[in-house]
């Protein structure tokens, strides 16, 4: 994370990587997401202790989205490359 900003930290193609937070109390997790990526390749995902909330590829201009968590609960970004040529 640099100021506040996750950045997807793969490169190579067939790749992900991810970030997780997981909560130490209950708590609204609030966040803003955007994607540039190949449609239908390329994209991001968001689960919540193992149940994906949501995915999204292509080009997409900021979306607000708040979650709430339970003690132990996690919050995971994924970022997924395709097997194509980036």
């Amino acid at each position: 994370m640099k100021n506040g900003v996750l950045s997807s930290t793969n490169k190579l193609d067939n790749s992900s990587s991810s970030y997780t937070i997981t909560a130490i109390c209950a708590m609204t997790v609030s966040f803003k997401y955007q994607t540039s990526t190949e449609i239908g390749s390329d994209k991001l995902i968001v689960s919540k202790s193992g149940i994906e909330l949501f995915s999204q590829a292509g080009i997409k201009s900021p979306v607000a989205y708040t979650v709430n968590l339970t003690k132990g609960e996690s919050l995971v970004f994924t970022y997924k490359k395709d097997k194509s040529t980036s």
